[in-house]
């Protein structure tokens, strides 16, 4: 039997006390990650009147102790709803979260304000410019951003953004009486829960396996294999196929070595390779009954399986699997390692119990340990998420547990989370990658040497979360219809809606001159680039053009050079020349990034410290845009996204270094 402390409370409202007219039945509720305000809800004599008439908008404050009442304070907030109802009045009152509801616009530059881009600091700054007080004291986290900006966003907006980036949370501290904000489980409760002393109700466990997944299968891997295609010569065959794209070949015919050629060279060979097909050409059809033996290597899917036998022991032999498919996997390691690292997220089912305690001081996001003598099967440590106090009583009801997210949702969190982080490391991906805590390790195939080429940058795309945050890059024109552009000679322009970019439509150029130059060009509003290019006039100190460009197959060498001016007028402007340095498709120009174009969507950027002025040049009044295509004979291309970003670097919407990076892969 568990004796229950007599608790003293005192409960002022308008800072006049109260306690004595507060009815039974009145309580307070707290929830981990309740960003709404925990609430407390309380029934009073309408004999306060004497004292006080309740009312909207007074302060609420609550404390309660075994010695002293005002020990430990239980709720601080303000009065949002009054009611009256037979005699007594009903309030609820929310706690300072509340205030956080309020839109404001302002930028964090890492290179101007005192928070150096610090996410922990820039959380404090918004709290106290809220009015209330902040707390990061538990943050270790320096992760910085260049910029993080608001616009007509609330501050419990941005704050939450803050906390999902460092996988944090922030609550109303009512003792300290400031917006705190920690890991989640960094305070412990030091009393150990049990059922034979401080739980005076049956614990019942909610044990849902819904969710759970303890086996799963991630596609994406590939390593380098070798693989053998054989085919037996009919006279008159020339062409054979592969079954993946050869990396290296070797090729008998009745077990003599034949020689691979190129075409258009002067060296003899027995046959070609076209890789992007998936065939062999010999130059003379084999005879009818020759043995042909293709042996190549080539980059194999591997699908990467795990299982959690800690879960399938505790459900007793049941499995329950999923397959997701990783784009940014890089080797087979890769894919081991993530797939351990989210399994262990999602490997339980949701595990939960409720029950009543005379223990307080109890916040949720706390971490508490359990225990039943009698039972020690779901004996461990659990986060709290919800506490119910009742007033006058004490006692707490008190709901902890477990919440795995759906194999979907934990996805989509990592994605979420990559979405807003915005800073200038240049090894943007691997910092991703290490906030999400995967772990990133580069793998080796025991082959020939062979290299894995990853391109982290990007253009900057409208609407994409990341923006929001980073506020770094400017759209000049979507280029999603050809309203603002005037075709010059033996151009045509149109809107297209079936090859789009971000799914949005883009301009279709039809060029009917031949060999020679076409342009298309803009006189849009004026405006103020000068924060971009890090000048009012002249040459710029700063700062990035990007264009994307759509190429149908077989057209790349149709196009030989594209350049844009940017300026207030034609006599007026600065010209730059593009480089083809990303491609959704991946390509060869690694070591010189001049200028070549392949199928499909190419990301051309231009320096803005490299350009030609023509003219002079007023950043704070750019008015007028021309592309230049210069074209070898008659062709269709696509246009989307013009765009401009004070950096130097253009990478994963407009933020990072616009970095190669290469893993080498040996033997």
């Amino acid at each position: 039997m568990v004796n229950l402390p007599t608790y003293l409370w005192k409960i002022t409202l308008n800072s006049v006390d109260i306690t004595d007219y507060v009815l039974k039945n009145s309580y307070i509720e707290k929830e981990f990650k309740n960003y709404e305000g925990n609430l407390a809800k309380l029934w009073i004599s309408d004999s306060v009147d004497s004292v006080v008439i309740p009312s909207n908008s007074q302060r609420l404050i609550i404390s309660r102790g075994t010695v002293s009442s005002t020990e430990y304070y239980e709720f601080r907030g303000t009065v949002k709803k009054t009611e009256t109802d037979f005699g007594s009045y009903k309030i609820t009152a929310r706690d300072d979260l509340d205030k956080l509801k309020r839109k404001f616009n302002k930028s964090y530059d890492k290179n101007i304000d005192v928070e150096a881009g610090v996410y922990k600091d820039i959380f404090l700054d918004i709290i106290d410019e809220g009015g209330l007080t902040g707390s990061s004291a538990p943050i270790t986290s320096t992760f910085t951003a260049k910029k993080f900006v608001s616009k007509q966003q609330t501050r419990l907006e941005k704050c939450r953004d803050i906390a999902k980036i460092l996988n944090c949370f922030f609550y109303h501290d009512y003792n300290n009486d400031y917006i705190r904000l920690e890991p989640k489980g960094f305070q412990k409760y030091n009393t150990v829960l049990s059922t034979s002393s401080n739980i005076f109700t049956f614990t019942r466990w909610k044990n849902d396996i819904t969710r759970m997944i303890n086996k799963l299968t991630i596609e994406g891997a590939s390593k380098i294999d070798t693989r053998k295609v054989t085919y037996s010569g009919d006279d008159s065959t020339t062409e054979f196929s592969f079954d993946y794209t050869p990396i290296s070949t070797n090729c008998t015919i009745d077990g003599t070595l034949q020689l691979q050629g190129a075409e258009d060279t002067d060296i003899d060979y027995d046959y070609i390779v076209d890789a992007e097909r998936k065939t062999f050409t010999f130059t003379t059809a084999p005879t009818s009954g020759q043995s042909i033996v293709m042996t190549y290597t080539a980059k194999v899917p591997y699908p990467v399986i795990g299982t959690a036998p800690d879960s399938i022991e505790f459900y007793n032999g049941l499995i329950q699997d999923d397959v997701i498919n990783l784009k940014d996997i890089v080797t087979v390691q890769d894919a081991k390692d993530k797939l351990q690292s989210i399994l262990d997220q999602i490997k339980f089912g949701e595990l939960s119990t409720s029950f009543y305690t005379d223990q307080y001081q109890i916040i949720p996001g706390m971490s508490v340990d359990f225990e039943n003598p009698r039972d020690t099967t779901y004996d461990d440590e659990y986060i709290v998420t919800k506490t119910r106090i009742e007033y006058p009583s004490g006692t707490t009801a008190l709901t902890l547990g477990n919440t795995p997210l759906k194999l979907t949702e934990y996805l989509q969190r990592i994605q979420e989370i990559i979405n807003l982080i915005q800073n200038d490391n240049p090894d943007l991906t691997g910092l991703l990658l290490h906030l999400i805590t995967f772990s990133y390790v580069y793998g080796y195939d025991f082959q020939e040497l062979t290299y894995d080429k990853i391109k982290v940058c990007d253009s900057y795309i409208a609407g994409h979360p990341i923006t929001d945050v980073a506020g770094i890059g400017g759209i000049l024109n979507d280029m999603t219809d050809n309203t603002d552009w005037t075709a010059g000679t033996s151009v045509s322009l149109s809107d297209e809606a079936v090859i789009t970019l971000n799914d949005e439509n883009t301009i279709q150029l039809d060029w009917t001159g031949n060999a020679g130059l076409g342009t298309m060009t803009s006189t849009p509003s004026s405006r103020d680039l000068s924060d971009y290019s890090g000048v009012s006039s002249g040459s710029a100190s700063q700062g990035t053009i990007g264009l994307w460009i759509y190429i149908e197959d077989g057209d790349s060498l149709k196009v030989s050079d594209i350049k844009v001016r940017v300026g207030n007028d034609s006599s007026n402007y600065i010209e730059l020349d593009t480089l083809a340095y990303k491609s959704v498709d991946g390509y060869e120009n690694w070591d010189d990034l001049s200028f070549e174009l392949q199928n499909g969507w190419n990301y051309l950027v231009a320096q803005l410290p490299d350009g030609n002025i023509t003219g002079t040049l007023n950043w704070t009044t750019i008015d007028y845009y021309q592309i230049l295509t210069t074209f070898t004979e008659n062709i269709t291309v696509y246009y989307s996204y013009f765009t401009i970003s004070e950096s130097n670097y253009i990478s994963a919407y407009g933020v990072g270094s616009r970095k190669m990076t290469v893993s080498t892969t040996t033997r």
